[in-house]
């Protein structure tokens, strides 16, 4: 529950509210509501929200789940901090770091696809915020500290998470020290830029990492743990949505009117287990409360082994593969190769990037690309410019952005040694969206391509050198 922002703002809301707030003093954290409340009343409270949540398509909840692990990133970070800083506001610095970002999971709510539309663009979080307030006059930090005040939320919370707060206590000023700092933290990895943030790099006057009053020693040890566990939980999010999405791939067939029993409900089963846990109560409630699916009505299926999806198999070809070839020119093509005519992909090209950054040339394609087409690289936001380590998808913003016209497309640099960066494209048609499936698929076969070509003889395709002669001719004009 202390890692998801609706669940334990939902428990905070009750545990402050009019009619229990009166027996004892404010509340801060889930696990001390989860007390207050007692278990049965939180049961409520979950079967409330539970009963009034939104369904949305599987490509947005990926966007509402992304938002969710940044919020769970700034716990961690927030916990490290704590431990540096202040090993007594721990409790509430976790808690307020938990809602950092809940005006970005109400923008993304109520502007769905232009919020999607923005980040998909590469748009950091303070060109989301801006893009945002200037088209619907919505202020994502604001409108997410009214929310947070409107469900009752304790008002040290609010004002640690507002960076303009004053007239705050010392402890309250240290909880604000720690949050902000954990924001600034997890803006900076999730948008590839915690090098900026490294020990020997100044420190800009208004980051409040200034406050922290850390020496060098320290703030290098931080910045190295900080890193390690970001690392360490990105990897086991991954291992996380392998295994849910292979669980979510066994079809249970029932008769006809008989209630199916959903993730979300299985969910509901894990926060309850989750619940008896904290208060120690492991026996068995007497009566559950009634829930609109009657998924209690419904006898556990089956077991049945899992059958690994068209994407796994694909990705266990490419291995099987790649484990015969010997040259780097021979993996690079049939790499192409496997991705048109066997992967889920329309178009895949390796692209070619002048070292000025201002074009970049498909050297080698396969799909309906032009043969050397050349993409100019005038916009501050072009992905070609913001890929760096991590395989991420662009919406379609304009015929810059969207070197081929496609509504969705990945992109991730290649580790060939070229003096020239080069990129790997791929995109599923012109108006087809890149699905998770798909962006899944593309990030592990950067990794196994980057990981084999080390190992390889010989050079790169012939066309690459071409293109990166040309690249050059484009940085000379």
């Amino acid at each position: 529950m202390n890692r998801d922002p609706a669940l334990a703002l939902a428990v905070l809301r009750e545990a402050n509210g009019m009619a229990n707030i009166s027996t004892g003093g404010t509340v801060y954290s889930p696990e001390s509501a989860i007390m207050s409340l007692g278990l049965q009343a939180v049961r409520e409270v979950l079967q409330e929200e539970y009963d009034n949540a939104t369904t949305y398509p599987e490509d947005v909840e990926f966007w509402f789940r992304v938002v969710r692990q940044k919020s769970c990133k700034a716990v961690t970070v927030a916990q490290i901090l704590s431990s540096y800083v202040s090993p007594a506001s721990k409790e509430r610095a976790e808690t307020t770091a938990l809602f950092s970002y809940l005006g970005e999971l109400l923008a993304l709510s109520r502007y769905t696809k232009v919020f999607i539309s923005l980040v998909e663009s590469g748009a950091r979080r303070s060109q989301l915020r801006y893009k945002i307030s200037q088209q619907f006059s919505f202020d994502m930090e604001a409108e997410g500290f009214s929310y947070l005040k409107m469900c009752a939320l304790p008002s040290s919370c609010v004002i640690a998470l507002d960076p303009d707060s004053t007239g705050f206590s010392p402890e309250e000023g240290l909880v604000k020290n720690i949050c902000q700092s954990a924001i600034e933290f997890v803006d900076a990895y999730v948008e590839d830029r915690l090098e900026r943030l490294a020990p020997g790099v100044k420190i800009p006057p208004k980051s409040y990492r200034r406050l922290l009053r850390l020496d060098d020693a320290k703030y290098e040890a931080l910045y190295e743990e900080i890193k390690t566990r970001l690392e360490q939980e990105d990897a086991e999010l991954e291992s996380e949505q392998v295994a849910q999405e292979t669980a979510s791939e066994i079809s249970i067939d029932l008769e006809e009117g008989t209630p199916v029993i959903t993730q979300e409900a299985v969910s509901y089963e894990a926060a309850e287990g989750a619940l008896s846990e904290a208060t120690g109560d492991s026996s068995e409630p007497s009566e559950e409360p009634q829930r609109k699916d009657s998924v209690s009505q419904v006898a556990p299926p089956a077991k049945k082994e899992a059958k690994p999806s068209k994407n796994e198999l694909l990705l266990k070809k490419f291995v099987d593969i790649f484990a015969e070839i010997e040259k780097i020119d021979d993996l690079l093509n049939q790499l192409l190769n496997m991705l048109v005519d066997e992967g889920p992909f329309e178009r895949a090209a390796l692209m070619v990037v002048s070292q000025e950054q201002r074009k970049a040339i498909a050297a080698v394609s396969r799909g309906d690309v032009d043969k050397k087409q050349t993409v100019v690289i005038d916009d501050p936001l072009s992905p070609f410019l913001h890929m760096k380590g991590r395989v991420v998808s662009f919406g379609k913003r304009s015929s810059e952005v969207s070197p081929f016209g496609a509504q969705t497309f990945a992109l991730a640099p290649l580790d060939l040694k070229m003096s020239k960066p080069v990129a790997l494209y791929a995109d599923c048609g012109d108006k087809t969206v890149l699905t998770f499936e798909s962006r899944r698929l593309f990030r592990k076969v950067v990794d196994l391509v980057n990981h084999l070509v080390p190992c390889l003889e010989g050079g790169v395709p012939n066309e690459l050198i071409e293109g990166s002669e040309d690249a050059a001719k484009e940085d000379e004009a």
